[in-house]
């Protein structure tokens, strides 16, 4: 799903957050391995057909499998509805750190036998946390779906978290955590979260702060592990050149036996949105100013959803030919970079955030022309070549989606967690290519709230002069608010 784009966005995200926001939630696609580019790929504005199987094992998994003969190739993402905010503000970063040693060691298995295993076989595996999903990806070669999914199943269910293991990752986490607090455009993307999240458990990074991390324990990981790993708030996917029933098969032998657990995940209050402007400036020694604004978002099951990325394309989605770089860097010279995107998270409105980097003279002057575009949008109806351009580039992106067997895996996990339905991806398509000029306008006139929003900028304070007419009479609040 779109909101688990994260994977790639918090390991570059240090790097260049800004360019990514544009690249990464405007593509719904990575680039494909050498293998799969190479293979014959469907004619422009067709996408293969997925007859994907559910089944829901008696412990509560559901588990889906769809046959993809490109390759000979398995994937399989196990995701289990459970994440960062749905732990305890104190013990914020545990299912990162969760996160960070379910194959650290499980079964019979050490750190060492799990990464030989896995390299013995030429395949992969990850595990990754987010605000509301941890999620564990396995992709070997056919013909070793056995010994993979036996892999699988032991980090999954049997996570040993030695001792050893459990201070190495805390380690790392810290490492981590401390260079985050080095990196401006980090600083601002964490002032801008808390800004706009206030005391909801949203409000926090997946990693945790260095505070709660230091004092989180083995037994910390291990009770959330029992309680909260299940099956029954688990979805898994299999996408395969192997027949279904073989798919199911390894499902079965693997998690049949996996007990469903009584614990229900914890609800997640649906977060308040902002009302008028807020503001806050983070001191850094910069020589430039790094900015973040926006507001909650769209849902990702919403029937707007398509409407408001489709007017996100128009306005800062389509990277070079999106209004907000026509204007602020082409014609202004006012920006580095500059993009805006909606990220959906979980089940909920996600956020909206336009961000850039632009010198610290020209702070006042690059949010005018961002408040600017923010009004056009909201009260013109866009021209007919954008709404052209648009539908042209998705329309485009259809074949792209099923190229990668990964691809297919995450389309079938937002399908199943956001209740769309059946192949989504081309309902998708036939919506935008029926949006008029009118409708791009009601979108922006329903989600785009320039009047009510949050601001974070890290710069150096005492060279900024903001004088921002669109932030006449907005909250100006103390601090640094990048952590609690």
């Amino acid at each position: 799903m779109q909101q688990r784009s994260r994977k790639l966005l918090s390991r570059l995200a240090l790097a260049a957050p800004a360019l990514l926001g544009a690249l990464l939630w405007s593509l719904w696609f990575t680039a494909p391995s050498w293998a799969e580019a190479t293979a014959a790929a469907p004619a422009a504005g067709v996408a293969p057909s997925l007859q994907a199987q559910r089944q829901v094992l008696p412990n509560g998994l559901v588990v889906l499998v769809a046959q993809k003969r490109k390759l000979p190739i398995l994937r399989a993402q196990l995701l289990l509805r459970v994440g960062a905010a749905h732990e305890p503000e104190i013990q914020a970063g545990l299912v990162n750190l969760l996160a960070a040693l379910l194959d650290k060691g499980a079964g019979e298995r050490s750190a060492a036998e799990i990464a030989e295993t896995i390299e013995f076989l030429g395949g992969s595996l990850s595990v990754d946390a987010s605000a509301f999903t941890l999620e564990v990806e396995l992709e070997v070669l056919s013909k070793d779906s056995t010994p993979g999914f036996e892999l699988l199943r032991d980090v999954v269910r049997r996570a040993t978290f030695a001792p050893a293991e459990v201070e190495r990752a805390r380690a790392a986490i810290l490492s981590e955590l401390a260079r985050r607090a080095e990196n401006p455009n980090q600083v601002a993307a964490d002032a801008f979260r808390e800004l706009l999240y206030g005391e909801h458990p949203l409000h926090r990074p997946v990693e945790g702060y260095e505070r709660t991390v230091a004092k989180l324990t083995r037994e910390d990981v291990v009770a959330f592990y029992d309680r909260f790993v299940r099956p029954g708030h688990g979805i898994l996917v299999i996408v395969s050149d192997l027949p279904a029933e073989r798919m199911l098969a390894l499902a079965r032998a693997a998690f049949d036996s996996w007990e469903r657990g009584a614990a229900a995940v914890p609800e997640v209050p649906a977060a308040a949105a902002p009302r008028g402007l807020r503001v806050r400036v983070v001191d850094r020694e910069v020589n430039q100013s790094y900015v973040q604004l926006g507001h909650l978002g769209v849902p990702r099951a919403s029937p707007d959803y398509n409407a408001a990325r489709a007017m996100n394309y128009i306005l800062g989605g389509s990277g070079f030919s999106s209004r907000l770089y026509e204007t602020v860097r082409e014609q202004h010279g006012l920006a580095y970079s500059v993009h805006s995107y909606f990220q959906p998270q979980g089940r909920g409105p996600g956020r909206f955030e336009v961000g850039l980097q632009t010198k610290i003279a020209s702070t006042s002057q690059a949010l005018d022309e961002v408040f600017r575009e923010l009004e056009r949008m909201r009260q013109a109806p866009v021209s007919a070549d954008e709404l052209k351009a648009t539908q042209e580039y998705y329309r485009g992106s259809l074949p792209r989606l099923t190229e990668r067997y990964g691809q297919v895996a995450e389309l079938l996990l937002t399908q199943e967690y956001h209740g769309l339905p059946a192949e989504f991806w081309r309902h998708d398509i036939d919506a935008i290519e029926r949006l008029t000029a009118a409708d791009i306008q009601r979108a922006a006139k329903q989600y785009l709230h320039p009047r009510d929003l949050v601001v974070s900028i890290a710069t150096k304070r005492a060279e900024l002069k903001l004088t921002t007419p669109a932030l006449q009479g907005a909250e100006m609040l103390p601090g640094d608010g990048a952590a609690r």
